[in-house]
């Protein structure tokens, strides 16, 4: 499950090809959702080499561009007894590049409704507000965290079978404290598991093994070769 940011600047279509292709060589399922890199953003930068936001039209070419390369924009799979939600960042109205349409919106909530007696884990680019320490300038304003988050936190209240919520955005790695901490739980309801980047001189990724009593997470350090058992986790579904 690739959690939005497969691309690293503007999301062209040159650059959805390209990590396209490099996927294509992992011969397993897989699922992608799109973050702010994939829709938000001009192909052109700042003096400074900074990301420009895009216009409204533009947003729009990149949703249809992603959906011809990575498929649609939210979707479920069935698995072990648990219902997988994925989810992207979709609204090319708004300011901030981590938002749900509304149309998005009213998918998620008719898709719980339908299924309030599964398990439920959700995969979206941005974590739920809260769910980190700020350990930099970026971390912890609202365009960090899943928006609107108001309305997400409304359907996590009515829909309790959400046990888990799967993220990147922030690139958050191992090395930080609250990667795995008691602050990703949200409002003790929902544990945030936060994704890091594959770039860089460590590569890190997390497996979700799905019990019928439990979710086992772990960190799996692709430098070295090891798991981190000290990042060990074990949810219980209801």
């Amino acid at each position: 499950a690739f959690p939005g940011d497969m691309v690293a600047l503007t999301g062209t279509m040159d650059e959805m090809n390209t990590v396209k292709a490099f996927t294509d060589n992992l011969n397993k399922p897989k699922v992608f959702t799109a973050g702010n890199h994939e829709i938000f953003y001009r192909d052109v930068f700042t003096k400074k080499g900074d990301v420009i936001s895009a216009s409204e039209s533009v947003k729009k070419q990149h949703l249809e561009n992603y959906q011809k390369v990575f498929g649609p924009l939210h979707s479920t799979k069935e698995m072990m007894g648990y219902l997988l939600i994925f989810l992207s960042t979709d609204d090319v109205t708004g300011n901030l590049p981590t938002e749900m349409s509304k149309d998005e919106l009213e998918w998620f909530k008719k898709t719980l409704d339908a299924n309030k007696k599964k398990p439920t884990i959700v995969f979206f680019h941005a974590p739920l507000t809260g769910t980190l320490i700020p350990y930099n300038d970026k971390v912890g304003s609202p365009r960090s965290f899943a928006q609107p988050s108001a309305k997400i936190d409304q359907i996590l209240i009515l829909n309790p079978q959400i046990k888990l919520w799967v993220s990147g955005h922030t690139h958050t790695p191992p090395t930080e404290p609250s990667y795995a901490a008691p602050i990703n739980r949200f409002q003790d309801r929902v544990t945030n598991i936060h994704n890091t980047d594959l770039r860089g001189a460590m590569l890190w990724t997390n497996s979700l093994s799905l019990c019928p009593d439990r979710v086992e997470v772990r960190t799996y350090n692709h430098t070295t070769g090891h798991c981190l058992p000290d990042l060990d986790r074990t949810i219980v579904p209801p």
